[in-house]
């Protein structure tokens, strides 16, 4: 039980954070659908998609996301990004921070491009890419470590 009142504390006291309904055309809830929000990240030419965290909708078809204080912002320090809404499409996002309620209709998601890093339309040179390039380090250390490994396996048994 006091894990769920620090969770719920935790949740409530989140600066930034996405609440999501997700209705169909009538206005009834829907339960189950995964949402995942996925934030731009702007490095020189290229805009990575980075994943932020993700929820699935309860029987009133709500559910939340907390963003963390570090997650990337745009120059004029706004949150840029989307909604991935299941396997239904996407909801292009963008606010200042702080917390939004976001209204989702599953019979209407359309794919929106008010959201997307400015400069990544056609002939604007920006590159869209999915958010792997933080975990770069991960992936060196996890080679470096495999070589050692490798390395010290070798001399023991030749």
């Amino acid at each position: 039980m006091n894990g769920l009142v620090l969770w719920l504390w935790a949740l409530l006291a989140a600066a930034n954070m996405v609440w999501v309904h997700v209705q169909d055309d009538a206005g009834r809830p829907v339960e189950g659908v995964r949402v995942v929000l996925y934030l731009y990240d702007i490095q020189e030419e290229t805009a990575y998609e980075i994943p932020i965290g993700s929820c699935r909708t309860d029987a009133e078809g709500n559910c939340s996301i907390s963003v963390p204080d570090n997650a990337p912002r745009d120059a004029a320090g706004m949150f840029r990004g989307s909604l991935q809404v299941g396997d239904l499409g996407r909801r292009s996002l963008i606010w200042p921070g702080g917390k939004i309620y976001v209204e989702i209709n599953v019979d209407s998601v359309l794919e929106g491009r008010e959201s997307t890093p400015l400069g990544a339309d056609e002939g604007m040179g920006l590159k869209v890419r999915p958010g792997w390039h933080r975990y770069l380090g991960w992936i060196w250390l996890g080679l470096a470590l495999g070589m050692a490994l490798l390395g010290w396996y070798w001399r023991r048994y030749q």
